[in-house]
């Protein structure tokens, strides 16, 4: 809106030019410096307006304010296999109980939140889970396994065992399906994988087949019997834990969470396209629509607390 009215105060000065004939010889260069200097003002008294708003929203301490990033370091922000093995090391209690509790609670959320929207339809019969089987796991201890290699149908991203529960998931960053030749294609290896599995089981046990995404429209190409979770939803649902938790941070506590921080440095500014909002940077009036756009993230993390 502001930018509308500042071209609106360009066209009318412009008008007052051409009224008193004084815009014969440089107008054009004139009316453009004008607008230049109303749009750089206004805009940037809108995105200072929109940093205010986001600041209010943000954790006492906040990912979104920290410029340490571990991936972008080592210059693994895309690579597929270090962020699975980065998450099965979250979501091990023998890694840390404090962020393996926190980061369960928000994978098995994301979860249950995709199959309330989309669904997982079952083929041959297979029993899988429901969105309220994951909810209902929230206080179970997971067992995570990670690059798991099956004879005959290839290495499975992550295999995650809770009670009664058992998922094989499948991380997809900027990589599509991985077909070998002369093999299945690897959603149904991956189907044929978690089938074994089951069958080692109790009759009451159920299953999923869950593929973790960078890119929403991956989505179009999973399966109906897998539940599609983007790393955005599954961010998303990480801040809604944190808000749940006392972090007036102690020194102790705030060490205790500090992975779940790195992770969300890098996929907020390196998969998410966030820009770092420590005190000490500044935002004009051409960063309007990425600040909107973290806006609308952490709009969407309230709506869900």
């Amino acid at each position: 809106m502001r930018i509308l009215e500042a071209i609106e105060a360009v066209a009318a000065e412009y008008r007052r030019l051409m009224a008193t004939k004084r815009a014969e010889n440089g107008s054009a260069t004139l009316v453009l410096e004008t607008l230049a200097s109303i749009v750089r003002e206004r805009g940037g008294a809108e995105a200072q307006e929109l940093c205010a708003s986001i600041r209010n929203r943000l954790l006492p301490t906040d990912p979104l304010k920290l410029e340490w990033n571990v991936f972008r370091l080592f210059n693994l922000e895309y690579n597929e296999p270090r962020w699975t093995q980065w998450l099965a090391n979250l979501l091990r209690v023998d890694s840390g109980g404090t962020c393996a509790r926190i980061a369960w609670k928000a994978f098995g959320a994301a979860v249950a939140n995709s199959l309330e929207a989309r669904g997982a339809t079952a083929q041959d019969g297979m029993e899988l889970a429901t969105a309220a089987d994951w909810r209902g796991a929230a206080d179970q201890e997971p067992n995570v396994e990670s690059e798991v290699y099956e004879h005959g149908l290839g290495r499975v991203d992550m295999v995650i065992e809770a009670g009664p529960l058992l998922a094989i998931v499948e991380n997809k960053i900027r990589e599509g399906w991985h077909d070998r030749e002369g093999a299945p294609p690897q959603h149904e290896c991956y189907r044929r994988f978690l089938r074994r599995r089951m069958a080692q089981r109790s009759p009451n046990d159920k299953g999923s087949l869950i593929v973790l995404g960078w890119r929403e429209d991956f989505g179009e190409q999973v399966p109906g019997d897998y539940v599609f979770v983007t790393w955005r939803n599954l961010a998303q649902w990480l801040r809604v834990e944190l808000r749940a938790e006392d972090i007036s941070l102690t020194a102790i506590r705030s060490l205790e969470l500090y992975p779940l921080f790195l992770t969300l440095v890098s996929l907020e500014q390196d998969l998410f396209g966030f820009p770092c909002l420590a005190e000490t940077k500044h935002f004009g009036w051409r960063d309007l629509p990425v600040l909107q756009g973290v806006l609308d993230y952490l709009a969407e993390v309230e709506h869900a607390s």
